[in-house]
């Protein structure tokens, strides 16, 4: 029994034992509970608060050591919330840039930009700018939606939206360049942080090629000021008013701080940009960073980096020294000496809205004189020739004699591209040198006797003609381009020339090209124009292509057949009957198309030959059933009535609606009212009109010209009928058909015979508002949509008349 009760009380003794070791665990458990939380913070039940208050590590409520306080419940936040407060503190990128957070990752482009927009005009002083890396999430954004990252077709739809893209670019570079950071102490370009973060060369390639697109081609060009010594504050300023063409200079610095190769697209993109805004001196820097064996080619003066080590040239026959040579002879066609720079006075473009920037003009309203352009195409000639020489001269090496004589020989050549030497011929023929030029044009055709024909992509028909042949040797384009420059210089016998070698090369050559051709002729009398025509007719049949081919004859007859502004009256005369001896063509190989004969008719009436254009339409209208349509009528009926022909036209029209069972087209209505007026049959015009505008409710999408509606509005004044005159006005602001100083002039003038004041008000306001009226661009497109006039002498005279 005692030995018993000794073994439980061990037994006892040992779980004793054992629980102060788990009593001492828990203390040290709870005592690195309390080192890492407060016992403010320590949330228990009662059992667990009693069992730490005999260990000494917890303070009921009331107790003297301590005041226990009950935490407090936080109420619920919400999302939107949460992103306020987020955006209050800071936000994305440890700055501003929240609001952009949510677009950008949902890849929102419009909602981005409205955003940056609303920031730029609106900054609230409260709400911190947008980060430097936000904007960069930006622009990458603003660039992948109209150039995808992956391979795929650029859609027409995507294509239209790249102008836009990059004006968006060019702000936003702006702005992120303005916020780089950099030495306090004034230094080079490069000595500041302009990096991007870009590792891919594709990206600053679609970079620049959108910036190319944000340059309004309307607002002046030029050398800009060479961006010097600057300091944060400076470089601030300059990169809020920098011109796209330094936007690129600073973005290949960029490129290059970032560890970018400036490969051969990166400086195609980059000479594309300074070709459009013939910024030389630009052009310089950018290519001093990078390639200052280039930048010496355009001015042997300029200030290049001895680090930096370039041999674009040691490889002539290479893709890059090939694209870079030729991109510079481009610049160098349009450019001016880099010593000249001057200031552009225009303003930074995302100061302009969308809607002014067709306001923008030309602020260099001085034209260059005489002196100063021959001193132009002393620097392009010259500058020309220096580039063109150094790649020739680039390929050839000394090489011991032969015959073992102490001087050395030169051994190698470069055979220079098409596209060099017509850059150069260009600059020849622009700066009047013919010798020169001829010169060029032989080696060009030797470079091109060299090349075999073989069939091209699509590209190398950039100015859209008609292929004769399959195979080419230089694209439709640089053809264009050589043929315009001899026209423009006044070489007929050159522009011949390189229209015949165009039809031979299988081009079949423009009729805008045609038009300058026959513009170039000196005397435009018909033996000149013979003569030119025959020359032309000889170089084209001179290289195997007859004249008689439908592809060259038709452009050159609507070339001499055009009614343009440019043609005096007197003198079209002379190329309808030139066009009609290409018509009549015998043993043609194709006839010329309907649209090409009326051309003809067309422009005999123009020229007051109407007797002759119906004696031609009937005697074309016996092989050609669909030559004389409604167009045609109307205009033939216009015709006879400005000649004071009246009862010819009125004729005409009544045989006219006989073989057309009655039914009468809108055009040939207008015809008939204009010659209405112009007999003085005001009530037979308004009868007319009637007709008109009742077409004109049915069908509102076919609406007649401007002038037909002033005519009409004449005629009611005539006849005392002001009110309707007042609605044909509404009807034609209800159809957007915008009134011009005529309008408001025969309207005045009716009011002023009618004595009726509140008619003068009612016309005067309409009037104000008509004239301040801004229209859209896509309604200048269109010639009833044109901008409304300066309202005229006649107005203010029946005005003060009144």
């Amino acid at each position: 029994m005692t030995s018993r009760l000794l073994l439980q009380s061990g037994t006892l003794a040992v779980g004793a034992s054992s629980l102060a070791v788990r009593a001492s665990t828990l203390t040290t458990r709870a005592s690195s509970l309390t080192a890492r939380v407060g016992r403010r913070r320590v949330h228990t039940s009662k059992v667990q608060a009693s069992f730490l208050e005999k260990l000494g590590l917890f303070m009921r409520p009331g107790s003297e050591a301590e005041a226990y306080v009950e935490p407090r419940s936080q109420p619920k936040v919400s999302i939107i919330e949460r992103l306020g407060a987020m955006r209050r503190r800071g936000g994305y990128g440890l700055g501003g840039g929240m609001p952009l957070y949510v677009p950008i990752k949902a890849k929102n482009v419009e909602k981005a930009w409205e955003i940056w927009a609303k920031y730029l005009r609106y900054p609230d002083p409260t709400v911190p700018p947008p980060s430097r890396d936000s904007l960069v999430d930006m622009l990458m954004l603003v660039v992948n939606a109209v150039i995808p990252r992956t391979a795929g077709i650029i859609t027409e739809a995507i294509r239209s939206k790249q102008p836009i893209a990059g004006f968006r670019t060019a702000v936003i570079l702006r702005h992120i360049f303005a916020k780089s950071t950099g030495s306090e102490q004034a230094g080079h370009l490069s000595a500041f942080d302009l990096r991007l973060d870009l590792d891919r060369s594709e990206d600053y390639k679609h970079i620049i090629e959108l910036l190319r697109l944000a340059v309004d081609s309307r607002l002046p060009g030029g050398n800009t000021r060479t961006i010097g010594e600057l300091t944060a504050d400076k470089l601030e300023l300059e990169a809020n008013d920098m011109e796209v063409s330094r936007l690129v200079q600073v973005l290949i610095q960029a490129a290059i701080q970032d560890g970018v190769e400036i490969d051969t697209d990166i400086l195609r993109a980059t000479l594309d940009v300074m070709i459009t805004t013939q910024d030389v001196t630009a052009a310089c820097d950018t290519l001093a960073e990078c390639y200052p064996d280039l930048a010496l080619l355009l001015d042997p003066q300029a200030q290049v980096s001895a680090k930096v080590v370039s041999r674009a040239l040691d490889d002539p026959q290479s893709e890059l020294c090939q694209m870079a040579i030729g991109g510079l002879l481009q610049l160098v066609a349009v450019g001016t000496d880099p010593k000249q720079v001057g200031v552009d006075p225009r303003q930074p473009q995302e100061d302009l809205p969308y809607a002014q920037l067709e306001d923008v003009v030309d602020f260099s309203d001085k034209q260059p004189t005489a002196e100063e352009m021959k001193a132009v195409h002393a620097w392009r000639t010259a500058t020309a020739e220096r580039i063109y020489r150094a790649f020739v001269s680039a390929g050839i090496s000394q090489v011991p004699a032969p015959d073992n004589s102490p001087h050395s020989a030169l051994q190698g050549s470069v055979v220079p591209t098409p596209e060099m030497v017509s850059s150069v011929l260009n600059i020849y023929l622009a700066a009047g040198d013919v010798e020169q030029a001829a010169l060029y044009y032989e080696a060009l055709k030797a470079v091109l006797n060299q090349q075999s024909a073989q069939v091209q992509s699509s590209s190398w028909n950039a100015a859209g003609c008609e292929e004769l042949k399959s195979e080419h040797k230089m694209g439709s384009g640089l053809w264009a381009d050589i043929a315009h420059a001899a026209c423009r210089s006044g070489q007929l016998w050159m522009a011949a020339q390189i229209l015949g070698d165009m039809a031979g090369d299988g081009w079949a050559p423009l009729q805008s090209v045609y038009e300058q051709y026959i513009d170039a002729v000196s005397d435009p009398n018909e033996a000149s124009l013979a003569t030119a025509m025959r020359e032309l007719q000889d170089r084209i049949l001179a290289n195997g292509i007859s004249v008689t081919n439908l592809a060259v004859r038709e452009p050159l007859i609507c070339a001499l057949t055009g009614q343009r502004d440019v043609v005096p009256k007197e003198f079209l005369t002379t190329r309808i009957e030139q066009a009609i001896v290409l018509f009549d063509i015998p043993n043609a190989e194709d006839i010329v198309s309907d649209e090409t004969a009326r051309d003809i008719l067309s422009a005999l009436i123009a020229s007051g030959q109407l007797t002759r254009a119906q004696d031609l339409a009937d005697t074309w209208s016996s092989g050609r059933p669909n030559l004389v349509t409604h167009q045609f009528a109307a205009e033939l009926v216009r015709g006879l009535g400005r000649a004071g022909d009246h009862t010819q036209a009125l004729e005409l029209f009544s045989n006219y609606q006989h073989l057309d069972q009655g039914e009468s087209t809108l055009d040939m209505l207008c015809a008939v009212l204009e010659v209405y007026m112009r007999a003085g049959d005001f009530a037979e015009a308004i009868s007319v009109g009637k007709r008109i505008r009742t077409m004109v409710n049915a069908n509102p999408h076919e609406q007649p010209e401007r002038e037909t509606y002033n005519y009409l509005l004449s005629a009611y004044c005539q006849k005392f009928q002001p009110s309707e005159a007042m609605c044909v006005l509404e009807e034609m602001r209800r159809y957007k058909v915008h009134a011009n100083s005529d309008t408001y002039a025969v309207l005045a003038q009716s009011m002023s015979t009618l004595r009726s004041l509140d008619g003068m008000r009612l016309v005067s306001a309409l009037a104000n508002v008509d004239y301040n009226m801004a229209v859209s661009e896509s309604e200048q497109s269109t010639a009833t949509y044109s901008r409304p006039l300066p309202l005229g002498i006649d107005y203010y005279n029946s005005m003060i008349e009144a």
